[in-house]
């Protein structure tokens, strides 16, 4: 029935055979209508509304993108089809190759395999085309004789929709594009790929009407977009590798041209981990790893806490001058620079997408920056995986409230980085010390590692950026000591402060949160702290200290030792509540990347025991929380509903996070 219904134009059943069924009707038809039919299905092929690609207002993404890209073949393939020129240019060199050399393929990647090397690069690495050109063009071939062949023998006119003919020819055609740009261009493919991505999870990504998901993203859209892609730009780039040109580092294995994809990404990817390196698909994997730790944050983007009652507010109430009103006792400029960025380039409705995106590419600059040279830290892999993997409430993730917590890091970096050789080294140190100093009281307690690093190695630029740390430092004591809030605690009660501190460092990292609040505290405390000293003690004992690296071991133990007294401090942890996990997480979080660093740094210890108990310890960690790696997504207050106000500068509450936070929107002066 089937084949009638499509191929002769019989819809109901009836008793006559195929052959008779298609004479019958196409004589009834015409060749005129017959013909008629045909231009219109071609038509179809090219089919769909263009307009609404980009456009991502509720109703067009269910209505008009959804339903295109399921029904019109070439608007299935969204963006790809900015690919076409690659398969017509390859498909012409492989053509002209063909007919010039008379040569089958298999000869052709004969010869390039030893064809030795053109100006330090093999002729494959010179011609990654060459070899593949004529086999693009006979899937050309294919895919255009295919739809040829589909627009003729379908019998009604706008039948070659997509749900209507085979799944094969997209699948052949996207193929086809994408690799012809990898060939040719593997930066143009990146391009697409990486708007396709973000278009991708625009369109497919919202629940079916009635939409609730926001589409004010703003610039999380970027973030959405390389985090959509890493996987497959990934992939592609470690198998399109110049053959022949590893860099600056030897492969452990040669790479050749029979190898599988398979092999070539194993051999890429254990050649990178021996001597890891920033690249582009570097930074992209790590804003994907990011991104799946709190994606609401990107697409559902809302302000917390302090981002709309101190940031926002306090921007719109007094302009420049909050960016010397201190908050909690020191300044905050970075938030208050995103914050007032904010405001001068974006409608309001933007404003938590600007602010959780700005946020989360500082978050992957941070840790990207582990892998510069100047850095010579055994195992960057996993000190950046370090930051990700264990407990997390998400609470410093991706907001402007938090961002000292991950910026604390550039400081201790700044003490394990090499001298800077270049001025844009030197002013890039300084801006960053400067900027870092500035936005949270960390300078103060991580300053004294600056001084021992001036102490150590005495030079202009070690000294210059001790002062600028210094001044910055002396700015921020000022503050918590003029303006800082004055807490009244009970009386120290040492147990208690040994029980959250096993607690929160050790025992739930390595339990899960259920059996931490299970353990007797008793039980924290002495587990929990016998493992802590024993790591900081082991990591400056003699024997440790004998390996290579051991002043990156020192400064880490010295950095722990020096944000356990800050948050001593400031905090009183023998105050808190041992059952509640997600109080005041944030106070935790460096000294528990720092624990991790330690244990990193004794995966190739000696004797070998105290590395399998290291390995175990990471491994341990990351498993027991790999569940809870995504963090839940709170409600949505649905921010663009609330923005009125705020564009008309008069008062306001708006319901925000944390759930039950609201912002009490102060307002703007009004003229006169």
């Amino acid at each position: 029935r089937l084949v009638k219904w499509h191929l002769a134009g019989q819809t109901p059943p009836d008793a006559r055979g195929v052959l008779t069924t298609l004479r019958e009707n196409y004589r009834e038809l015409g060749w005129a209508k017959a013909w008629q039919a045909r231009q219109k299905n071609f038509a179809t092929l090219f089919g769909g509304d263009w307009r609404w690609l980009l456009t991502p207002t509720k109703g067009e993404i269910a209505i008009f993108r959804r339903n295109n890209e399921a029904s019109w073949t070439f608007r299935t393939l969204a963006v790809w089809v900015l690919g076409g020129p690659a398969v017509a240019w390859l498909a012409f060199r492989g053509c002209r190759m063909a007919w010039k050399s008379r040569r089958s393929v298999s000869s052709a990647r004969a010869e390039l395999e030893s064809a030795g090397t053109r100006g330090g690069q093999t002729a494959a690495a010179a011609y990654p085309w060459r070899g593949f050109g004529q086999r693009h063009a006979l899937a050309a071939a294919w895919v255009a004789l295919t739809l040829l062949g589909w627009t003729a023998v379908m019998f009604f006119p706008r039948q070659t929709l997509v749900h209507q003919g085979s799944l094969v020819t997209q699948l052949v055609l996207l193929g086809l594009i994408a690799s012809s740009l990898v060939l040719c261009s593997r930066w143009v493919f990146a391009a697409l790929a990486a708007v396709q991505g973000g278009l991708f999870l625009l369109t497919w990504l919202p629940p079916p009407p009635p939409l609730t998901w926001p589409v004010h993203i703003g610039a999380g859209v970027l973030c959405v977009t390389m985090a959509a892609s890493v996987m497959m730009l990934g992939v592609t780039a470690l198998w399109a590798r110049r053959i022949g040109d590893p860099g600056p580092i030897v492969p452990s294995r040669a790479v050749g041209l029979g190898d599988s994809a398979f092999q070539r990404i194993a051999y890429s990817i254990r050649d990178w981990w021996r001597a890891p390196r920033l690249t582009g698909w570097v930074v992209l994997a790590i804003a994907m790893l990011l991104f799946l730790r709190k994606p609401h944050a990107l697409y559902t983007p809302q302000l917390w806490a302090e981002d709309g009652s101190i940031f926002l507010a306090f921007n719109d109430l007094i302009g420049l001058r909050a960016f010397l009103e201190p908050y909690m006792g020191y300044l905050h400029t970075l938030p208050r620079l995103i914050a007032w960025a904010a405001s001068r380039i974006l409608d309001p409705a933007w404003w938590p997408a600007f602010y959780n995106g700005v946020s989360f590419l500082i978050w992957v600059a941070v840790l990207a920056r582990t892998f510069s040279p100047r850095l010579t830290l055994p195992g960057k892999p996993w000190l950046v995986l370090a930051f990700l993997l264990g407990p997390q409430t998400g609470e410093v993730l991706f907001n402007i409230t938090n961002l000292q917590w991950v910026t604390a890091f550039l400081v201790l970096q700044q003490v394990l980085i090499a001298r800077p050789v270049t001025r844009a080294q030197r002013v890039g140190d300084l801006a960053i010390v400067a900027l870092v100093g500035l936005t949270g009281p960390f300078v103060i307690a991580l300053g004294p590692l600056l001084a021992w690093r001036w102490w150590r190695d005495r030079n202009g630029a070690n000294l210059t950026l001790l002062l600028v740390a210094g001044a910055c430092a002396a700015v921020q004591a000022w503050f918590v000591v003029r303006t800082g809030p004055k807490f009244e605690f009970p009386a120290y009660a040492p147990l208690a402060f040994f029980e959250i501190v096993g607690q929160r460092l050790v025992i739930w990292p390595l339990l899960g949160g259920d059996l931490a609040r299970k353990l007797p505290p008793l039980a924290s405390a002495v587990i929990g702290n016998t493992l802590i000293i024993a790591l900081l003690g082991w990591s400056v004992h003699s024997r440790s200290r004998r390996t290579e690296h051991s002043g990156a071991r020192a400064t880490a133990v010295a950095a722990f030792v020096l944000m356990m007294a800050a948050m001593i401090y400031r905090s009183r942890p023998d105050t808190w509540d041992y059952q509640n996990l997600v109080f005041s997480d944030r106070y935790y979080y460096i000294p528990r990347v720092l624990l991790a660093w330690l244990l990193v740094w004794e995966f190739n210890a000696k004797p070998r025991a105290a590395a399998w108990f290291a390995h175990t310890w990471f491994v341990v960690i990351a498993a027991v929380h790999l569940h809870t790696y995504i963090v839940a997504a709170p409600p949505d207050y649905h921010w663009p509903q609330h923005v009125e106000p705020i564009r008309r500068g008069v008062p306001a509450e708006i319901p925000t996070l944390p759930e039950g936070w609201t912002l009490e929107y102060r307002g703007r002066p009004q003229k006169g």
